[in-house]
């Protein structure tokens, strides 16, 4: 239930929208036993079709549409030295070469520690990447293909800061939000698109995204990840502690043109 999970799982259902492309989610096979180390609230599959329907039902609740989309498995595990899911074998076996037009990668990495294959641009006609801070590969593009839930198109609210998530960390932010004397409620996990973030939220990339399109304030490091929301009037960048208080202190946001939205 990441973000690198479940943003590749929207980002195919929009791109299907409409029917003009044919689009594949390619995602991992893992075996039980490491279900039990890398999926929350012991979910359990006990084949891939039964993790896709999982994973469609999951995705139809979210979004107002029955996107047609494929979902292809490759086998993987989780390496618990690196708290990750890698792949085992070639994952470039399992596309056919005429669906082989463009990858989107998400955190390639993952796919390169132990990648054996062919070269992703041998296989596809274009690699995407999402961001500079992602792995470099010869002439791949950078465009960033996450949009944001129309929900938050909708949404306008005053500024409040929560932190939410319960991951391993969550006791150590605590700590050193007590450590700095600030206010930092730290709370459950929660879906981006939930009630309670209509005001506004911070994660990741995908969040930074959201809070633009909803006409708020980001404050974020200068950055190559957040190069992308630069051209953003409502972006501000920090390169220190300095820069971050005098841009928080100058947070009156300007609405959005139609070419930003």
């Amino acid at each position: 239930m990441t973000g690198t999970a479940i943003n590749p799982l929207l980002r195919a259902a929009y791109l299907a929208k409409g029917g003009d492309r044919k689009i594949t989610l390619v995602i991992t096979w893992l075996s039980l036993k490491y279900q039990k180390l890398g999926y929350p609230d012991n979910a359990m599959f006990g084949s891939p079709w039964e993790q896709e329907s999982y994973t469609r039902q999951w995705l139809e609740r979210r979004i107002a549409f029955i996107p047609d989309f494929g979902i292809c498995f490759y086998p993987g595990k989780f390496a618990v030295d690196k708290r990750s899911i890698i792949p085992v074998g070639d994952i470039l076996e399992i596309i056919p070469n005429e669906e082989a037009d463009i990858a989107v990668l998400q955190e390639p990495e993952h796919f390169t520690w132990f990648h054996h294959g062919k070269r992703w641009k041998t296989k596809f006609h274009l690699v995407i990447r999402l961001s500079t801070a992602t792995q470099d590969y010869p002439r791949s593009i950078i465009c960033n293909l996450h949009g944001v839930n129309p929900k938050f198109l909708e949404e306008l609210a005053g500024v409040e800061i929560d932190l939410y998530g319960n991951g391993e960390d969550s006791d150590q932010v605590k700590e050193a939000g007590n450590k700095l004397k600030l206010v930092v409620r730290v709370h459950p996990g929660r879906d981006h698109a939930d009630p309670l973030f209509h005001e506004t939220t911070d994660v990741v990339c995908t969040t930074t995204a959201e809070a633009l399109a909803m006409g708020k304030i980001v404050i974020c490091a200068n950055h190559p990840s957040n190069d992308f929301f630069k051209q953003f009037s409502n972006c501000r960048t920090y390169d220190d502690g300095n820069n971050f208080v005098e841009a928080t202190r100058n947070a009156e946001p300007a609405p959005l043109t139609d070419a930003q939205r």
